[in-house]
């Protein structure tokens, strides 16, 4: 049981520059968070459960964790090819800070007496931070119909772990921490169809999610049953190679129906 009281301020500024054939959107945010609050000096006796009277650096004393923040610089451009057509392209980095659960989890700190029985919260935890990079295309096929296809990447650095630790005593226990990588690359199809009342709309997402852990506590995990660590890249829990949803519609003045298709595919 823990209160916490964290600090999270966002600004950004952005600007919008317009030329004959082309748009540029350009801007940058400022993420901040403050955990306000203390974590042990040593992790491996963190609430000093452990009493070592002459040698001082193995007991703990709290200490007040870090603020984090981050500057995202953000671009996006478009470009009309003739009358009927429109490149896009758009690079941005994202700042999120993980739950607050990995933060204030076990916030007395105490070690239970077996293996594998816990996993501690660490205010010192970064936040996750993506790169995307974007580019498409839009194509007006006809006066009431237009296509547009999409292809992204994404680096996503600083995904929440949870690392082994240590106790004097040779207990273990997890810790969460900053050390998985994952990445997205993907495709985006749009359709859309206007006739007077009836209108269609359809979007289908062809996407590929790879990182070196499925979960927060997957290697924590698999130490725990003894099993080897993964050292390649695996598809992550969210991986869905699939989905397309559609919708229909008739609209008349005064009333009208819609009717929705949503397709995904299995996740891992």
């Amino acid at each position: 049981i823990y209160s916490a009281r964290p600090w999270e301020l966002s600004a950004y500024v952005q600007d919008k520059m317009e030329f004959d054939r082309m748009v540029v959107n350009l801007g940058v945010r400022l993420d901040y968070f403050d955990p306000n609050t203390t974590y042990p000096s040593q992790w491996r006796n963190p609430a000093n459960q452990l009493y070592f009277p002459n040698n001082p650096e193995k007991m703990s004393r709290p200490l007040r964790a870090d603020p984090k923040y981050q500057i995202s610089p953000r671009l996006g451009v478009s470009y009309q090819l003739g009358k009927t057509a429109l490149l896009h392209f758009a690079y941005g980095h994202f700042f999120q800070m993980p739950p607050l659960y990995a933060m204030y989890q076990n916030h007395s700190h105490f070690v239970p007496p077996s293996d594998f029985s816990t996993v501690m919260g660490n205010p010192q935890v970064h936040a996750q931070k993506t790169v995307q990079y974007e580019v498409g295309l839009w194509q007006k096929l006809a006066d009431n119909m237009d296509l547009e296809v999409t292809v992204y990447y994404r680096d996503i650095y600083d995904l929440l772990s949870a690392k082994v630790i240590t106790t004097y005593n040779q207990i273990r226990y997890g810790l969460y921490s900053n050390k998985d990588y994952g990445n997205v690359r993907g495709l985006e199809l749009r359709y859309n169809l206007n006739l007077r009342q009836v209108y269609v709309s359809a979007n289908y997402t062809f996407q590929y999610t790879r990182g070196n852990a499925d979960s927060p506590t997957f290697t924590f995990s698999r130490a725990g049953a003894r099993m080897d660590p993964v050292n390649r890249m695996i598809p992550m829990s969210w991986d869905q190679r699939h989905t397309l949803n559609v919708s229909v519609g008739y609209h008349r003045p005064r009333y009208g129906a819609t009717i929705m298709l949503l397709y995904n595919s299995g996740t891992p």
